[in-house]
Formats: C-alpha cells, structure tokens, sequence
C-alpha cells in the first residue's frame, strides 16, 4: 500500500508540475479579481511540485529511495530477497543429493 500510495502522489504531483509548465508558457494572464498572479509564482510551483514527483516517484521503487521513511520497508524487501536466494539455495542442494 505504501508504494501505490508514493506512485499515485508522484503521478498528481508530476501532473501539477506539468500544468505549471503549461502556465509559463501560456500566454494569457491568470488572475482573480484585479489580482494578476506574477510569473515567478508558476516558477516556484514548477520546482516544488517537480521535486516533490521525483522524491515520490524515487521512493516508490525498492532498492532505490531517497528518504529515511522508506527504509523500513527497504529492509523487508532485503530480507524476503535473501530468503528467497537460500530457499533456491537448498532446493539447489536437494536436487544435487
């Protein structure tokens, strides 16, 4: 649950990302009211939302994370491969005797 839950926020996040892309390069103004937002406004969501894709995107692929959250699980993923690997190690065995 923990990896669809970071893959799914990666996506929405990455999408908003892109929509601030889309807003730099656009060329009519977005404003509520008599306030214009500035452009820089689009540039600073462009960097915080993109970094935040890439964290979570990162994150939910074992083996590779960046975060000390993710660690916990990283070692599960370890430990079920080392047991996996002397499990095909005694089989090994077995059919050998």
């Amino acid at each position: 649950m923990h990896r669809a839950n970071l893959l799914v926020s990666g996506i929405v996040f990455l999408l908003i990302a892109l929509l601030y892309l889309w807003r730099i390069f656009s060329p009519f103004p977005i404003s509520i009211g008599n306030f214009v937002f500035p452009e820089a406004a689009s540039y600073i969501g462009l960097i915080l939302f993109g970094l935040l894709a890439i964290w979570n995107l990162t994150c939910c692929c074992c083996g590779k994370c960046c975060c000390g959250a993710c660690k916990v699980r990283h070692d599960d993923c370890r430990r079920d491969e080392i047991r996996r690997n002397e499990d095909v190690r005694r089989n090994d065995i077995r059919k050998d005797l």
